[in-house]
């Protein structure tokens, strides 16, 4: 299925079709293409597609025009070939028939492109030229596509699908070709099929300009992936593409490109370059109904089509938003007198205006407005500590952490302990430095013993015998649970062991998930321990438990860090937001992030911010790792410069605010108080929240479902 219209900027009309295949013939492998010893999967394939009944591989075939962009003279259905269309610009596969399937060709490899848009003219366009249309194509399994589609593009299905290898059809059984082209340029005859391998060897293909993971959070820890660029964007359903090119918005969102995914229900802005690379994505907003389609109406809006019916267009409301509060704090209880160390880092404010960071500890002493105090409890009780968020505007919002103190309190603690025949014991704790070395070759291709590098540690799957695993905790009488994860390529599967034991014994590749043993997996070791306040603490490592085989003939590329800093010079006591989800690994590993603040305090996820205490120059570092021994250090220096300690704030006495949600279909969405301190309660509107600005947006209905596509 396709059906994404759209005009180029010189009159030429962009059609995006489907693959016409079956999306459930799983057992061919090859989805509606004839295999040796096998009936059709469809009879009438052959009849309706004659030398052209070659299912999913027809994205590949030329001469077919399924699976395409296809561009053609919209007064006479023509390809564009000839420069007496009246067209600057000729299509990539011209033959001496503009009314051939190849002639009407601009660019192949797409499944199921749903949805089209053009990008805006660019500075130095050439108005002539047809300009790059955006195609959302829908994938497979994995992963969901966006294409910045270019002249003779191959965006790789069936063999490819978003970075990694199609692998029903990977493995497809049919018997390779052997002609060596470059591109393939002939047609489907009936003898000689089509499939991956040739394709592999063959045939030049792009990267998708951009694309995310069908792979879910799913019980226990969740399934993580790491999606493009290691975002952790996760979808299963690219719905509709929009870019928005008027000024009633925030010029911070002139050019970008909203999209929506159709069943995880939200709405994301990417920012590109004028060379189409993606610059970043930021939140949007997530609604209660699907969405199928992005439009802009004639003031420039983003309006979007529901699923249940309905159009709605999103205006721009200049309301000052709170900024966003985070807390935490270590210990959070034990024996009295507790010294307690609060953080604020995670706090931020959207549009980047002032914060002020209030901190009440709720044992009657003084506030105070450090970002990040050290406070002592002298006396035994249970205390609510509040931190406050507040912009210059009063906007503010509140996080709170219960500790407790008294004799009877402890937190909990615990080691992991690995004990394996052959070797020594180790002892690996959760908070051992991360990796930055890499281990020496024993020799055969793999450590010629278990090698301990902060936390990982590398087994060899052919020789390893029994582990045996065990805790040793500060308090008895604690939960135990312990869960092996298979890091795979850019997720995690979770719960591929779990034990609610003290210990367990098991050799290594019974760790790795069912049907990846022989592949680039590692194993993910956790083991948590809680006592019933709900309190806990965790340890983990990482070990390599693949055949020596596969040790050796995987490559290994470094990851690379993409970081965006809002700025070089920052006032001392304001958040300094760290952004490294562009970062990416061009293996697909999974990505692991650790700070370095240089001030004595790091970070451990994508997205940080962090606010400095004292005034001078600090160099900031990022060591990011993946899951098979690749390292690259990230480094930037900053400048804090000396203010004085912001006063207490007074607080707007309207206090509390409730904030209600309604869907676009008009249902009740409300998810009930949130302390954002905005003085209003009960606002209908639905709110945008990005990594730079939130804005308060009410949805209008329009009257009628022309206006929506008056544009087209």
């Amino acid at each position: 299925m396709g059906g994404g219209m759209v005009f180029g900027h010189d009159g030429s009309l962009f059609i995006a079709t489907g693959d016409g295949a079956h999306s459930d013939n799983i057992t061919a492998g090859d989805y509606g293409q004839v295999m040796p010893g096998t009936s059709a999967f469809d009879p009438q394939c052959k009849v309706k597609f004659g030398n052209q009944a070659s299912g999913s591989f027809r994205a590949q075939d030329v001469n077919s025009i399924s699976g395409k962009v296809l561009r053609i003279d919209p007064t006479t259905g023509d390809g564009i070939c000839s420069g007496n269309q009246g067209f600057k610009v000729l299509n990539p596969y011209c033959s001496s028939n503009a009314k051939d399937a190849r002639s009407k060709v601009w660019a192949m490899g797409l499944r199921h492109p749903w949805t089209t848009t053009l990008k805006p003219l660019q500075t130095g366009e050439d108005p002539q030229s047809p300009g790059t249309v955006y195609v959302g194509d829908v994938g497979f399994v994995s992963y969901e596509e966006i294409n910045a589609v270019q002249r003779g593009g191959n965006y790789g299905w069936p063999c490819w699908e978003g970075p990694l290898p199609t692998p029903s059809f990977r493995d497809s059984a049919l018997d390779p070709l052997t002609e060596e082209n470059s591109y393939i340029t002939r047609a489907y005859n009936g003898t000689q099929a089509l499939n991956c391998a040739w394709i592999y060897k063959n045939v030049k293909t792009d990267m998708p300009f951009y694309y995310y993971s069908r792979y879910d959070e799913s019980g226990g820890l969740a399934n993580f992936d790491n999606g493009y660029l290691g975002q952790n964007v996760k979808g299963t359903c690219v719905g509709g593409l929009a870019f928005y090119n008027s000024d009633s918005y925030p010029s911070h969102y002139k050019d970008s490109l909203f999209f929506v995914d159709f069943g995880a229900l939200w709405v994301k802005v990417l920012f590109s370059d004028s060379q189409n690379q993606v610059n970043k994505v930021e939140d949007f907003q997530t609604y209660s109904l699907a969405m199928i389609s992005l439009q802009n109406n004639p003031q420039g809006d983003i309006c979007y089509l529901i699923n249940a019916g309905g159009i709605h267009c999103i205006q721009y409301d200049s309301s000052v938003i709170a900024p966003y509060a985070y807390a935490a704090a270590y210990p959070t209880k034990g024996p009295g007198p507790l010294s307690v160390q609060f953080s604020s880092d995670g706090t931020f404010d959207r549009a980047n205006r002032p914060v002020t960071f209030l901190w009440t500890f709720g044992d009657g002493s003084n506030v105070t407005t450090l970002p990040n105090p050290l406070h002592t409890f002298t006396r035994d009780g249970e205390y609510t500590v509040t931190l406050t968020a507040i912009n210059d505007a009063g906007k503010y919002q509140n996080k709170t952490i219960s500790i407790k103190v008294g004799a009877n309190y402890v937190m909990p603690q615990v080691n992991m302990t690995i004990v394996e025949t052959t070797y020594t014991t180790i002892a690996v704790s959760d908070h051992l430095s991360p990796l930055t070395a890499t281990p020496e070759d024993g020799g055969s291709g793999f450590p010629a013993a278990p090698l301990t590098y902060g936390n990982w540690k590398f087994y060899d799957g052919l020789v390893s015998n029994q582990l045996a695993f065990s805790v040793n905790t500060n308090v008895q009488g604690l939960k135990v649970r312990w869960e092996a994860q298979t890091v795979h390529t850019n997720h995690i599967h979770p719960d591929t062991i779990v034990k609610e034991t003290n210990g367990f014994s098991s050799d290594a590749m019974s760790l790795v998930a069912s049907g990846h043993s022989q592949e680039r997996a590692n194993v993910r070791l956790i083991v948590s321990v809680s006592d019933a306040d709900g309190d806990q603490d965790t340890a983990q490592m990482f070990f390599l438990a693949a055949q020596r085989i596969n040790w050796k003939e995987y490559t290994q590329s470094p990851p690379t860090p993409q970081v965006f800093v809002n700025g070089t010079t920052f006032a001392q006591y304001q958040p300094v937001v760290f952004d490294a989800r562009l970062s990416f690994d061009v293996d697909t590993d999974f990505l692991f992030y650790t700070w370095d603040f240089a001030d004595g305090t790091s970070a451990t996820d994508n997205f940080v911010s962090h606010a400095y205490s004292a005034p001078g120059t600090y160099q900031v570092k990022l060591n990011m790792n993946d899951n098979y021994m690749g390292f690259t250090p990230w480094t930037t220096t900053i400048t804090i410069t000396p203010a004085a300690l912001p006063a207490v704030p007074i607080l707007p006495s309207d206090g509390a605010a409730t904030k209600t949600s309604i869907s676009p279909s008009g249902a009740d969405t409300s998810k009930g108080i949130e302390d954002n301190g905005n003085g209003t309660t009960g606002a209908q509107t639905n709110t945008q929240v990005t990594s730079g600005v939130e804005r308060v947006l009410p949805l209008i209905l329009l009257p009628t479902i022309m206006v929506l596509f008056a544009s087209m």
